[in-house]
């Protein structure tokens, strides 16, 4: 879970659902924002592009480093 600055606005979007992540949100609510997103993304044609091919197959890494600490 993560915190929210003051002055962001999060906005939803293709089934995500940014404020199920936030510190205080619940599993239930999140796996739900996921499973949508991945439902969502199942139906497009591009396999091998966005954010999931940068990070997977090309090895980029992360603004925000490793967190899985």
């Amino acid at each position: 879970m993560c915190r929210q600055s003051q002055d962001i606005v999060l906005q939803p979007f293709n089934g995500f659902e940014p404020v199920a992540f936030l510190t205080g949100g619940n599993d239930t609510d999140a796996n739900k924002s996921s499973d949508e997103l991945v439902t969502f993304n199942r139906g497009s044609g591009k396999t091998q592009s966005g954010i999931w091919w940068d990070l997977a197959a090309r090895k980029r890494r992360t603004k925000i480093g490793n967190t899985n600490k």
